[in-house]
């Protein structure tokens, strides 16, 4: 298991973090939800480990899902249980969450099998989102 297993923020000549800019890589996938009322799972790329969500019009809620079956519920009920808050007009960066520990994958042979780094440190591997206006999901 790695012990640093997100994606690196850019960093200067000295080695210096440079925080405030936007990741110096390409995304892996992205997802655009418009008048998201009620929630949304979407299941995440296997190599996956960061997450850049934009909330566009109205505050944006994410949720860090086990399976397809998680929703979130947001607002003033007893029965809200979002993880995260994305306020209307920004973007939030997110390293995806352990949700059980990592175990080595094995194919039927007993070799070591080829899977994508959430799966392999054992990272959620799903985000239910939700938000009155849109909520754009990045993937990196």
């Amino acid at each position: 298991m790695a012990k640093d297993y997100s994606q690196r923020i850019p960093s200067d000549r000295d080695g210096t973090p440079m925080t405030g800019l936007p990741v110096p890589f390409p995304a892996i996938v992205t997802t655009a939800r418009e008048a998201a009322a009620t929630s949304s799972v979407t299941a995440l790329n296997a190599n996956t480990t960061l997450l850049e969500v934009a909330a566009i019009g109205g505050t944006g809620y994410i949720r860090w899902a086990g399976n397809q079956a998680a929703s979130v519920v947001a607002g003033p009920t007893t029965t809200a249980n979002f993880d995260n808050v994305i306020p209307a007009g920004t973007v939030r960066q997110f390293v995806i969450p352990r949700s059980v520990m990592a175990i080595p994958n094995y194919n039927a042979n007993g070799s070591p099998s080829i899977v994508g780094m959430g799966q392999a440190e054992g990272l959620f591997r799903n985000v239910a989102t939700m938000g009155v206006a849109s909520v754009l999901v990045t993937e990196y």
